[in-house]
């Protein structure tokens, strides 16, 4: 791993100015989420969470490239997404003339869920992605549904590229029936897997499946993201909702390691808490390409995800650097 590591940045020194290129790969689902009071709302989601907000959020700042191999049948409606966002680029979608992954969501009142993946689409290899990253300053990798990629082709792709790169853990610790039902279970190379970040980021639960944790108290937790440092990474972050997350980091600055709490600001207005830990991944990369310290970049992380979950969909994404700003500004007033 050695080599590996030495392609690795520090998380708290600037770059040159210019737009910042930056690659999102995961899985576009079509999700069917269907709440406790039986309504069901259908549209696209997963990875284009995160790549349409990078690009509004980003702006002019950023040319942002969803890299992601789709099913024929959902291309017209990627395409449309991709269009009415500029900053969005569209060379990295592979298409397969298979249908897409569909993520079916059924919520209990307990608070608990169901979930159902069908589909079946070929995993990203080294050779389609060489010539997308090769010119990128830095990679979000989120596992929509954990077939994104194998180890082999993520430990390809850590070698080949100069940029930072950072993994948000998700459906890399969800198995799947042959019902299609997804359940929790620990990958035995899941420590190969978090070794290829810079910055790695889960949720409580995926925490506690990882560490195999009694709880999640924030304590524990805290324990967990550190000890994840140990296996290479330069900053991990576990969320936990409206409850705000925990993060260890290394200061390189000041030769030191750190652990830290940080908050959901106002959580009572959250109105959808759909694409949150994709939006805090896509801002969490945006503000550390763009040359912020860490515990800043997690705190901006924190009020994009809270501007999304004063929004409902992808639909309503336009709107989320104004909902953004607002929040900053409110605070700061």
């Amino acid at each position: 791993m050695a080599a590996i590591a030495s392609t690795k940045r520090n998380l708290d020194v600037g770059r040159d100015a210019g737009p910042l290129r930056i690659g999102v790969i995961g899985s576009v689902n079509r999700d069917s989420i269907a709440s406790v009071d039986g309504s069901v709302r259908r549209s696209l989601g997963g990875v284009l969470y995160t790549a349409l907000a990078l690009a509004h959020l980003g702006g002019d700042r950023v040319e942002a490239q969803l890299v992601s191999r789709v099913g024929a049948d959902v291309v017209d409606e990627i395409d449309y997404w991709i269009g009415r966002c500029p900053p969005l680029r569209s060379e990295g979608l592979l298409t397969q003339e298979s249908p897409n992954y569909h993520c079916q969501i059924q919520y209990r009142a307990d608070g608990g869920k169901t979930e159902i993946l069908s589909g079946s689409l070929e995993p990203l290899n080294p050779d389609e992605l060489r010539p997308l990253i090769s010119r990128l300053d830095g990679i979000l990798v989120n596992f929509i549904t954990g077939f994104e990629l194998d180890l082999e082709t993520m430990l390809a792709l850590r070698r080949e590229t100069r940029g930072t790169v950072l993994i948000d853990i998700h459906s890399l610790v969800l198995g799947r029936a042959d019902s299609g039902e997804r359940f929790w279970r620990r990958p035995d190379n899941w420590q190969d897997w978090i070794s290829l970040a810079d910055v790695v980021q889960m949720n409580e639960d995926e925490a506690a499946v990882l560490g195999d944790l009694d709880g999640s108290e924030a304590d524990e937790l805290s324990e967990f993201a550190l000890s994840t440092l140990r296996l290479g990474p330069k900053g991990a972050v576990v969320t936990r909702g409206q409850k705000g997350g925990v993060a260890a980091w290394r200061d390189a600055e000041a030769g030191s390691t750190e652990v830290f709490e940080f908050s959901a600001p106002d959580p009572h207005l959250a109105v959808d808490s759909t694409g949150c830990g994709d939006v805090f991944l896509a801002a969490m990369g945006l503000a550390t390409l763009g040359g912020e310290r860490f515990p800043q970049a997690v705190a901006i992380a924190a009020r994009a995800a809270a501007a999304n979950s004063r929004l409902r969909g992808i639909e309503q994404l336009e709107a989320l650097p104004h909902v953004f700003h607002s929040e900053i500004e409110r605070k700061v007033t």
